[in-house]
């Protein structure tokens, strides 16, 4: 079976994630035209294959073709999702989505087993992608992600993916290449765990993915250990605004306002102090401030590295004098009051004879 020329079969470029490029921008790729058939639809299409970065990588190559890459919005090779880099069964657990729009068989729990079903598929995924409609769906799912998927995203490249495979020979001892074995001499690990046994189809279409299971689960554990934390209570209604504190110096004004724009919040309402590490996010009411607090408080990850940050409220200033801190109006008529009060504060001396700022002793 042949694969129409369409301008979604045959790309310049492959479509790939941070990770899979590698770190080197200046790569060299070979394409092989009808190479190998996709791991989905089985069709021949257009392969890439390039090695990532240095002598301690391995050649990498796309496994998938470009429809069915854009239909899902993944990687030609790990199949992971472009704009968070989670699992195609995460993302649409979390999204809600099956697929591409009219596409039955591009997603969900079924999994196209004839010839005919496969052709189907391929056809309308085609379709899908050459009108615009994949596209428009995932900018606007990315665009209006929920908290949770921001908390799970997987943004920084693991190029540990891209290294080289175990020698065997090394592992028996027997390798007599040395350093210009291609292969990694190391041990293997002990313990073989199911995610070294994936499929590509049950990775594409969701269904029965190992590594989905496992983000899914210690995600509902953090969920769990969550709902356990007091949460910090605020009796005064006038508070509108929240304290960010711990921000990672990766952390920008705009990732804040993204975070918190789902509950009231704008880019005006949002002080960052980068050099000190917190915030300020001031919202329209008070409940929009509660919700924000109760939804993320004890979950908020921010920055690159997806640090947890604290999240309170913002101390005024007439809480900060109920706990007896003087205002500023007080400390002014405390001062007119006593005249013998100093103004300023003597400074030290700067001779070496003298104990700061206090007087000689005869």
């Amino acid at each position: 079976m042949q694969e129409a020329p369409t301008p979604a079969s045959t790309p310049s470029f492959p479509l790939l994630c941070e990770t899979c490029l590698g770190p080197n921008r200046c790569v060299r790729m070979t394409r092989d035209e009808r190479g190998r058939a996709c791991k989905v639809c089985e069709r021949p299409f257009l392969e890439f294959r390039w090695k990532p970065d240095g002598a301690n990588t391995r050649h990498k190559k796309t496994e998938i073709c470009s429809t069915c890459a854009r239909a899902k919005n993944v990687c030609q090779t790990c199949m992971f999702d472009l704009n968070f880099g989670l699992p195609v069964a995460v993302r649409d657990q979390l999204f809600g989505l099956g697929g591409a729009p009219d596409a039955p068989l591009a997603g969900g729990s079924t999994i196209p087993q004839s010839q005919k079903m496969l052709e189907y598929a391929a056809m309308k995924n085609e379709e899908a992608v050459l009108d615009g409609s994949v596209a428009k769906l995932y900018d606007s799912q990315a665009s209006n992600a929920p908290i949770l998927a921001h908390q799970l995203a997987r943004r920084d490249p693991k190029y540990d993916r891209n290294r080289a495979h175990v020698c065997s020979f090394f592992v028996k001892g027997e390798c007599k290449r040395g350093i210009y074995c291609p292969y990694r001499h190391d041990m293997p690990a002990s313990d073989k765990s199911s995610l070294s046994d994936q499929k590509f189809k049950n990775r594409y279409y969701g269904v029965d993915d190992p590594l989905a299971a496992n983000i899914l689960s210690r995600a509902a554990e953090k969920r769990n250990d969550a709902s356990q934390v007091t949460i910090p209570s605020c009796d005064d209604n006038t508070v509108r605004s929240l304290y960010v504190g711990g921000i990672p110096s990766t952390c920008t004004a705009g990732e804040l306002v993204n975070t918190f724009k789902a509950f009231g919040a704008d880019s005006e309402g949002v002080r960052l102090v980068s050099e000190r590490g917190f915030a300020f996010v001031d919202f329209q009411t008070h409940d929009q401030a509660s919700a924000a607090l109760h939804a993320l408080h004890n979950r908020l990850e921010l920055g690159a590295e997806r640090k947890r940050v604290s999240l309170n409220w913002a101390k005024s200033r007439a809480a900060g004098a109920k706990r007896g801190r003087p205002t500023d109006s007080e400390a002014r008529g405390a001062r007119e009051r006593d005249p013998k009060r100093p103004t300023t504060v003597p400074l030290p001396s700067e001779s070496p004879t003298q104990l700061g700022s206090l007087p000689r002793k005869p």
